[in-house]
This record gives structure tokens, C-alpha cells and sequence, in this order.
């Protein structure tokens, strides 16, 4: 988000103007707004997982995964599971960065 964008947490629809220095004005609704800023914070959190992981694992490691998830391709993936891993990597940053602090 821009240095100077106006924040807004309205969630009855109106419009607002967010002011950017690099171009117009932009007018978009503010419920839009909250959802893509939601949708962001969602993907960086994915994305601090994806580099945690990357540069926990070896290239050697990676291989073999995406070869062992090639087997199983053709399987829905259950939310639930995607979930349950989520929280499996997000304890063991939580505690890497424990091990780091003390």
C-alpha cells in the first residue's frame, strides 16, 4: 500500500477516494478495499511460508517432493489438510524463531 493512501475499515459500502502521489485519485469501494487488503495479508503469510520452507529445504529435497506430489496429482487436496499443514508450518517459524532469539 502506498506511503500516503488513506486507510479505511468502512464496511457499509460507501466509496472513498484513497489519494496516491504516483497517479489520480482512485475511487473504489471500501468493503473492495478490506477484501483485497484480507487477500493480501492472506498471500504474504503464504508467501512467508513458501520462503521459511525454501530456505529450510535443499534443492535435492524439493525434487523429490514435487516427484512424490506428481504421484498423487490426479487426488483432490482437502482444505482441512491445507489448514492442518499451514499451522504445522507456522509453529515450527514460531519456534525457529524462538531458537533464534534466545
Amino acid at each position: 500500500m502506498a506511503e500516503n493512501a488513506t486507510k479505511c475499515s468502512a464496511a457499509d459500502g460507501v466509496t472513498q477516494t484513497f489519494d496516491f502521489r504516483h497517479g489520480m485519485p482512485l475511487m473504489v469501494r471500501a468493503v473492495d478495499f478490506n477484501a483485497l487488503h484480507a487477500e493480501c495479508q492472506k498471500l504474504r503469510k503464504d508467501a512467508e511460508r513458501y520462503r521459511w520452507l525454501r530456505d529450510l529445504l535443499a534443492v535435492e529435497d524439493v525434487a523429490r517432493l514435487v516427484d512424490e506430489h506428481a504421484q498423487w496429482s490426479w487426488c483432490e487436496t482437502d482444505p482441512a489438510e491445507s489448514a492442518k499443514t499451514d499451522t504445522a508450518v507456522d509453529k515450527a517459524m514460531a519456534a525457529s524463531r524462538a531458537v533464534g532469539a534466545a
